[in-house]
């Protein structure tokens, strides 16, 4: 938890541009179908820290009002790089919206 408080405040990474949260466990990824997968030897954050947690393939769920999901994608399944997943859920969305 401590490294994502530092990585959500750091201006250089998340820094309150978008919501960032933690599952540590896997379950709410679970709920989802999405797969945790084990830490990678070696592996390091884009901050040059040691990884040490399990990993999700990114993965976006796009939900309206009603709380349904209407559409998802993930980098593993979908190929999709970090910016390719904003590009997509902001045009899901903007159609949502004109749909009123």
């Amino acid at each position: 938890m401590a490294r994502l408080k530092q990585c959500s405040a750091d201006p250089a990474y998340c820094a309150g541009q978008f919501p960032v949260a933690s599952n540590p466990s896997g379950s709410i990824g679970d709920k989802y179908g999405v797969t945790t997968f084990p830490p990678a030897t070696g592996a390091k954050d884009v901050r040059g820290v040691r990884i040490e947690h399990g990993f999700f393939a990114r993965t976006t769920f796009v939900i309206n009002k009603d709380g349904k999901i209407v559409a998802s994608f993930s980098s593993k399944a979908d190929h999709l790089t970090p910016p390719e997943h904003v590009h997509r859920a902001l045009a899901i969305v903007r159609k949502l919206d004109h749909k009123k």
